[in-house]
């Protein structure tokens, strides 16, 4: 797996896990205090938007992670091709050696 798609987990996992923080603090502080219903309504529109965000971000994420495998994907693709494209020279070599009777 690629470290920018651990990278990317990492960052997700850390993001729900911010957000699960903030819900706690915030249900805390709402049962021991008497806050008004404006105030609740703006802070959970506020924290309906973060997790909006970190969704949309994760989405992003996934994204890039399928394409940067499918960029592995294709490199490694090339390099088969180009190891099977040496190998042919590298026996003509290996015959021309052995007809000149170079020792390695």
């Amino acid at each position: 797996m690629p470290q920018e798609a651990i990278a990317a987990i990492s960052a997700s996992i850390a993001g729900c896990a911010f957000i699960a923080s903030l819900v706690g603090l915030i249900a805390g502080q709402w049962r021991n205090s008497k806050q008004d219903t404006s105030d609740l309504t703006a802070t959970w529109a506020e924290l309906r938007a973060d997790i909006k965000y970190i969704r949309d971000s994760i989405d992003e994420l996934k994204t890039n992670y399928k394409s940067l495998e499918e960029r592995v994907g294709k490199v490694e693709n090339r390099v088969s091709h180009l190891e099977e494209r040496v190998e042919v020279p590298v026996r003509r070599l290996d015959r021309l050696e052995a007809k000149l009777g170079v020792i390695e």
